[in-house]
């Protein structure tokens, strides 16, 4: 059986389109990307409960030119990918939530 351990205040402008779980240098992260063009991260931190509170939430910027699509956590380098409606896709450091590197036409559609 599935039961609820939180629930997210994203602070997104419009739809999550994608989330991505897993650990960061830091901790326990859930990563959301959005039809508002943005990337947002949150550290969860577990609690006496068995529940997960969110806390230290980070908005990546620059925004990507359209709505996000898809979310992946590299576990080896510690960085976060992005990928947009606009063909773009980004890697974010973790570490500092900082755009590291971004590739136009990476992809289509």
């Amino acid at each position: 059986m599935m039961e609820c351990v939180s629930k997210l205040w994203t602070g997104h402008a419009a739809a999550v389109m994608c989330l991505a779980v897993g650990r960061a240098p830091h901790g326990d992260l859930v990563a959301t990307g959005s039809k508002d063009h943005y990337v947002r991260t949150l550290d969860m931190l577990p609690q006496d409960t068995g529940n997960y509170e969110a806390s230290n939430r980070w908005l990546l910027e620059p925004p990507h030119y359209d709505g996000v699509q898809a979310l992946a956590l590299s576990q080896e380098d510690g960085a976060l990918y992005s990928a947009s409606r606009d063909t773009s896709l980004k890697r974010w450091s973790l570490a500092d939530h900082t755009l590291t590197h971004g590739v136009m036409n990476a992809h289509k559609g």
